[in-house]
């Protein structure tokens, strides 16, 4: 998968509009990304599916995810990585 300017320049304009947004608008932001970003893993990646296992994406938060350390993340890379050609 090698660069691609649309996608950046998609990335670009969501952080340049982010940037304007008030507290609360940035905070949903923040909620919805998360949880996007929370259910990638669980359908990509089966190291999280099993460390997430119970934890419902519609109601996420940062606490509410276990800590995860390097050394698992070592022991277990092939099952963590969403990449397949990595």
């Amino acid at each position: 998968m090698g660069f691609n300017p649309v996608t950046f320049g998609l990335n670009v304009f969501e952080l340049i509009q982010a940037n304007q947004l008030d507290g609360v608008s940035l905070e949903k932001l923040q909620i919805q990304r998360l949880q996007q970003l929370f259910k990638h893993v669980i359908e990509h990646s089966s190291f999280y599916r099993r460390k997430y296992h119970g934890l419902a994406s519609n109601s996420i938060t940062l606490m509410d995810l276990p800590v995860v350390t390097k050394q698992e993340l070592m022991s277990h890379f092939d099952d963590w990585v969403t990449d397949s050609d990595i």
